[in-house]
C-alpha cells in the first residue's frame, strides 16, 4: 500500500470498472453472503429453533456496472452487452467451481422420488452427483459459449444454455449439505444473468 500510485494516470474504463467489481464479488461478497447467512441460520436454530430455508434471499444485488449512462459518453450499447456477457461469464465460471465441488461430496443413493424421476434410469446410482454432473455440463457449455459472443463470434445458442437462476437451482431444496447450502445461498444475490441479455 505504502508504494501504491494514488493518482491513476488514465481514466478507467466501463469494462475495467466493472472488472473491479467482479473482483468484489469473487474475492468478498461470494464467501461473505452465505458466511453471513451460515451464522444468521445457525443463531436461529440455537436460540428459536428456526431454521432458514434454503431458498431464503434477505440480500440482493443489482449492478449499474457497464449500463451507467448518465452523461458517460463511454457507456454505449456495445459496452453494456460486453459487460453483461463478462458478468454472465464470471458468475459461470464462479458456479461452476462450487459445482466441482459438489460433484465430488454428494455421493449419496437415497434421494426423493422427484429427483429419481428427474435422473431417471442412468442416474439412479448416484442421482445427486448425476444432476450436479449434467449442471456441469451446461454450465460449461454456457461458458463456451459466452467465451465466443465475447470475442464477437455468432454462434446460435448451444443446447442446455443456462440462462435463470432456476435452472442452476435443480433440487435444491431436498439437499442439506454444507456446500450445497453455501451454494444455494449465494445462488439468488447474485444470478447469472439477472439482467436480459441479447443473444
Amino acid at each position: 500500500m505504502w508504494h501504491t500510485d494514488e493518482i491513476r494516470k488514465l481514466r478507467p474504463s466501463p469494462v475495467d470498472e466493472a472488472k473491479w467489481g467482479f473482483a468484489v464479488v469473487e474475492n468478498s461478497l461470494w464467501q461473505g453472503v452465505p458466511n453471513y447467512l451460515r451464522e444468521l441460520n445457525e443463531q436461529l436454530e440455537e436460540n428459536l429453533g428456526y431454521k432458514l430455508p434454503v431458498e431464503f434471499v434477505p440480500v440482493r444485488f443489482t449492478s449499474w456496472m457497464g449500463g451507467d449512462r448518465d452523461g458517460n459518453p463511454n457507456v454505449t450499447a456495445d459496452i453494456t452487452r460486453h459487460v453483461l456477457l463478462l458478468s454472465r461469464w464470471k458468475a459461470t465460471d464462479l458456479f461452476l467451481k462450487d459445482i466441482q465441488v459438489l460433484v465430488s461430496e454428494l455421493s449419496m443413493v437415497e434421494a426423493t422420488p422427484e429427483l429419481l424421476a428427474l435422473v431417471g434410469e442412468e442416474g439412479a446410482a448416484e442421482p445427486y452427483r448425476y444432476l450436479m454432473k449434467n449442471l456441469r455440463s451446461r454450465l460449461m457449455a454456457t461458458q463456451a459459449w459466452l467465451e465466443a459472443r465475447l470475442k464477437g463470434e455468432e454462434l446460435p445458442k448451444p443446447e442446455g444454455l443456462l440462462t435463470q437462476n432456476e435452472e442452476l437451482s435443480g433440487n435444491r431444496s431436498t439437499l442439506a449439505t454444507s456446500h450445497f447450502r453455501r451454494v444455494a445461498w449465494v445462488l439468488s444475490p447474485m444470478a447469472i444473468c439477472s439482467t436480459p441479455c441479447a443473444a
